[in-house]
């Protein structure tokens, strides 16, 4: 953070372009999830590298560049802490019962 402040001024984070709520057992039972962990999708943004790489409302989130995804707040710190504006990444989650991966570039998030 600190370093993107100098750079420009500003606050700059890494944006994937989704909300989400945190999987329980209750969400898993009610959505007849196959996972009791991750980041259940609530919504992709048009535009965003979750919709250009395909990722979908009910997808869940299980990992980003092979650190695990559990809950909301480790999404966000992931997001905060270790990834980049323009960085690559691999995105694990699971569609259904199939266990998914694909790589998406991260932007900055809108303002």
């Amino acid at each position: 953070m600190v370093e993107s402040i100098l750079r420009s001024g500003r606050v700059i984070w890494p944006w994937i372009g989704i909300s989400g709520e945190d999987v329980t057992p209750a969400l898993a039972l009610r959505e007849e999830l196959s996972t009791q962990e991750g980041v259940m999708i609530r919504r992709v943004w048009p535009g965003s590298p979750a919709a250009e790489s395909g990722l979908r409302e009910g997808d869940v989130l299980l990992a980003l560049d092979d650190s695990p995804v559990s809950t909301l707040r480790s999404l966000q710190r992931l997001m905060r802490e270790e990834l980049r504006v323009g960085q690559q990444i691999g995105v694990e989650y699971r569609r259904g019962s199939r266990s998914k991966s694909l790589r998406l570039t991260l932007e900055e998030m809108p303002r």
